[in-house]
């Protein structure tokens, strides 16, 4: 028995696991930056467990990976899995291992500021905010509210920053963003995400590995 036929027997036994302890999810592929859920591929039955196949362990605090239980034929690493209270995305299908999928306990925009206006010349000190930025990845109103997001997940994690030495100073946390590998820009430092919660985040480092996006950030208090 070769690879393939190996991997297309994984993937039906799979389909027929998830048919027994699977939930309905849809399937979207994102097609734009601006709003990934938009292109429904159909709907497949999934289960997800801890990184457990014998289904006894539960998840932890900062753990956003899952192994998914479903027809791994259908889908591919970048999907998103959409049910009725939790969305995955699809971080890796890698051959004849479990698949690998993230939790997305949140949705983000990107916004990056625009580029400086050339000139010659002294110049005064100058800088961009973030209220002058303009959405790369999701799309914002006219408030600057999120309107689509991409789901992501976002936890604590990554440096720290000290804060003063005021009195009640406290430092400022890092965080730790993933984003699936069919983000189709280049994440860079210096880019500002902005939450369903209506925090900002400034990215510090953008990693792009097989997984996807993984950024170290801190929350930008505006």
């Amino acid at each position: 028995m070769d690879a393939a036929t190996l991997q297309d027997r994984i993937n039906k036994g799979y389909g027929k696991a998830a048919a027994r302890l699977g939930i309905l999810h849809s399937v979207a592929r994102p097609l734009t930056a601006a709003a990934p859920l938009l292109n429904i591929q159909g709907t497949l039955l999934c289960s997800f467990n801890a990184e457990d196949w014998k289904y006894l362990k539960p998840n932890k605090y900062g753990r956003p990976t899952w192994y998914g239980l479903f027809d791994g034929s259908l889908t591919r690493a970048g999907d998103y899995l959409i049910g009725p209270a939790v969305t995955y995305f699809i971080a890796a299908q890698q051959p004849l291992l479990s698949i690998l999928c993230v939790d997305c306990n949140r949705q983000v925009a990107l916004l990056r500021p625009p580029p400086a206006a050339a000139s010659t010349g002294a110049q005064g000190y100058g800088g961009t905010c973030a209220a002058d930025s303009t959405p790369a990845l999701g799309t914002v109103d006219a408030n600057g509210a999120l309107v689509n997001g991409w789901p992501c997940s976002i936890l604590l994690g990554g440096r720290q920053e000290h804060g003063t030495n005021l009195p009640m100073a406290v430092n400022n946390a890092g965080f730790q963003i993933l984003l699936p590998p069919s983000v189709p820009i280049v994440i860079r430092a210096s880019d500002i995400f902005l939450d369903d919660l209506g925090r900002r985040y400034i990215a510090e480092a953008a990693e792009l590995s097989d997984l996807g996006w993984r950024i170290n950030a801190r929350e930008a208090h505006v």
